[in-house]
């Protein structure tokens, strides 16, 4: 019948008699085929004898905390996996997101960022976040809600963020670029009135008027043919004025 001893041997127990055991060792060769043997040369005497190998108190926690690590090593492993997938697929994602610039005023907004507004097209002027998106609710349900904010897609892929005057969508809208900063709705109304320029000249007064309160950059030439073009008309008003003039005279005249 094979025990164990207190320190771990390994035991052949040849007899139980009063108190104790008679016990031989067993050993394993060093070989490959690790055969056993029983050591029958010598028996002896042993007060108590164990169906497993004892272990101290120490040891068996080692070995806890080992399979503890390994398993924390997985855990690790598996969760950097996953970290690794979602970053790659945040990046795929973030590469679509930052193609379109107005996107940002999305994480903007949640971050309650937004102060003010740069409106264009019709505007062309520079307001806060609340007096721009907020009204006044007489329903007596709150001091103050939020108009409809909106993103359009345009048929050239290009995007386009307008605020309509109630919260429903009713009313009419406007164009606006939401900014964190008057600064920066400066800077988008510099470069509004940037291409206005490459593109239109029918709004050149309202531009000139634009660029002079807020401080924006405008090419001297462009106000010079502003100038020049509002002479010509006033010239051109004033022949029309003369010829009225002339016409009324004449027929003031044939009326006596």
């Amino acid at each position: 019948m094979r025990k164990y001893l207190r320190d771990g041997q390994e035991v052949e127990v040849i007899k139980k008699i009063k108190d104790g055991f008679l016990v031989q060792d067993v050993f394993y060769s060093e070989d490959e085929y690790e055969n056993e043997y029983v050591d029958d040369s010598k028996t002896y005497f042993i007060e108590k004898v164990f169906d497993k190998a004892p272990e101290l108190k120490y040891t068996i926690e080692v070995n806890r905390l080992e399979e503890k690590v390994n398993e924390l090593h997985k855990q690790k492993e598996k969760l950097q996996a996953e970290i690794e997938k979602a970053t790659e697929e945040n990046k795929n994602k973030m590469k679509k997101f930052n193609k379109f610039s107005e996107l940002k005023n999305l994480n903007m907004f949640i971050d309650g960022e937004i102060t003010h507004f740069a409106l264009l097209k019709w505007e062309r002027r520079i307001v806060t976040f609340d007096e721009f998106v907020c009204k006044e609710d007489h329903t007596g349900n709150s001091p103050y809600i939020l108009k409809l904010l909106t993103l359009f897609g345009k048929s050239k892929g290009d995007l386009e963020w307008r605020i309509n005057e109630y919260k429903d969508g009713s009313g009419s809208w406007k164009t606006a670029v939401p900014c964190s900063s008057f600064e920066e709705a400066r800077q988008e109304l510099q470069k509004y009135i940037d291409a206005e320029i490459e593109t239109d000249d029918t709004s050149a007064r309202y531009i000139i008027e634009c660029a002079k309160e807020y401080n924006l950059r405008i090419d001297k030439n462009y106000i010079k043919k502003y100038k020049d073009k509002q002479k010509e008309e006033y010239r051109r008003k004033v022949v029309e004025c003369k010829e009225e003039l002339k016409e009324a005279q004449k027929k003031l005249k044939e009326s006596k």
